[in-house]
């Protein structure tokens, strides 16, 4: 059981977000003055920039551990 449920609500939880900021995005949107939207804007870049980075940094520590792995006799 605890299998499925570790895989399968990360998941959810991700198109949950995802539904939440599209689903009402053009009304909110239009009715946002121009720097109420770049604060949004900038805050939305912000939660999509941060997670990116750190998997990027994860991604490349785990490849320079592989590289230096394969260099070892």
């Amino acid at each position: 059981m605890w299998p499925k449920i570790t895989y399968w609500l990360p998941r959810l939880l991700i198109l949950g977000f995802v539904a939440s900021m599209a689903i009402p995005a053009p009304k909110f949107i239009t009715s946002m003055e121009n720097a109420e939207f770049l604060v949004w804007l900038l805050r939305l870049i912000w939660v999509l920039a941060f997670p990116t980075g750190f998997l990027l940094v994860l991604i490349l520590i785990n490849l320079m551990k592989k590289e230096k792995n394969d260099q070892m006799p």
